[in-house]
């Protein structure tokens, strides 16, 4: 059926493609490290760096998810207080080359004794292990802080499944030619049948034509009294044609079959006498031509 045979195309397809999917992703876990380690550096001389505006406290949001998938969008929170007496100035600036950023920093002036939280929203291009940098001015120079995440390329399945997702998509697709794989066996179990019956059958009519021969050869022999018990045998050679032709499922051929006597050219009378060598004539005859009409059926029926 066709759509057994468009569910075997969809599953061949979906086999090398599970196969790639899993080799794609073993060889991404076996190039990624863990996620990286967070980590301040502090005290980084800047020349720029403002000598005159006293220190922010920054405080960066470590509760966020750390594996993400690509083009999958978060945000990195960062809580800025002043406590000192006067205005703190600072600027705050996201590094992240594996990273969509907005805003990539802000700049922003606090009143004494304030606070206030800045969001950085942040959306991963590459797979892998990734780091974002955040850095801020501080009276001795920058202050760094690394914040470290693993990638994963699918953004279809959860992450628990990832590393499965070739894997199930290879046999989903093994499954799904089952059924065109069932219906090829039938097909063949169905042509083993039909090969050995059409050989039976082949058989069965071989021995059919080897009786109605035996019967043609037997007119010879016959004497008045026998004409009866031949025409008895005729009777049943003909209804063993008949039930073999219904048994291949072509009765329709029988009719064929009994006409062919019919077609078969009549000896001629002499002189008014229907004498024995006529009678036998004319038998042999009609049962040639339905031997012949016979050999015909059966090439075309069972070749």
């Amino acid at each position: 059926m066709a759509w057994k045979t468009t569910l075997a195309c969809v599953g061949v397809l979906l086999i090398p493609l599970g196969i790639g999917i899993r080799y794609e992703v073993q060889q991404q876990h076996s190039w990624q490290p863990p996620v990286p380690p967070d980590s301040f550096l502090s005290n980084v001389p800047k020349i720029e760096a403002p000598q005159h505006t006293p220190d922010c406290t920054v405080k960066v949001d470590q509760n966020g998810v750390r594996t993400l998938t690509v083009n999958e969008s978060f945000t990195v929170a960062v809580h800025v207080t002043n406590e000192a007496p006067s205005l703190c100035k600072t600027e705050l600036k996201v590094f992240a080359p594996g990273f969509e950023v907005q805003p990539p920093s802000w700049e922003f002036s606090l009143p004494e004794k304030k606070e206030q939280y800045f969001k950085f929203t942040l959306m991963p291009k590459n797979p892998g292990s990734q780091i974002v940098e955040l850095t801020y001015n501080r009276e001795q120079g920058y202050e760094e802080y690394e914040l470290g995440y693993s990638v994963r390329a699918n953004s279809y399945l959860p992450a628990w499944m990832t590393p499965f997702s070739g894997t199930f998509a290879a046999f989903f697709g093994s499954i799904l030619t089952l059924p065109w794989w069932i219906d090829r066996r039938e097909k063949k179990r169905e042509e083993k049948t039909k090969e050995r019956k059409n050989l039976a059958d082949q058989k069965r009519f071989g021995r059919l034509m080897e009786d109605g021969q035996h019967v043609y050869n037997e007119i010879a022999d016959l004497r008045g009294k026998d004409l009866e018990a031949w025409d008895a045998r005729l009777t049943e050679w003909q209804t063993s044609v008949r039930a073999a032709l219904e048994d291949i499922d072509f009765p329709v051929d029988y009719p064929e079959f009994v006409r062919a006597a019919d077609e078969s050219e009549p000896v001629a009378i002499v002189g008014d006498v229907k004498n024995l060598k006529w009678k036998q004539e004319n038998r042999r005859r009609k049962l040639q031509k339905q031997q012949r009409k016979l050999e015909e059926i059966m090439q075309r029926r069972l070749s």
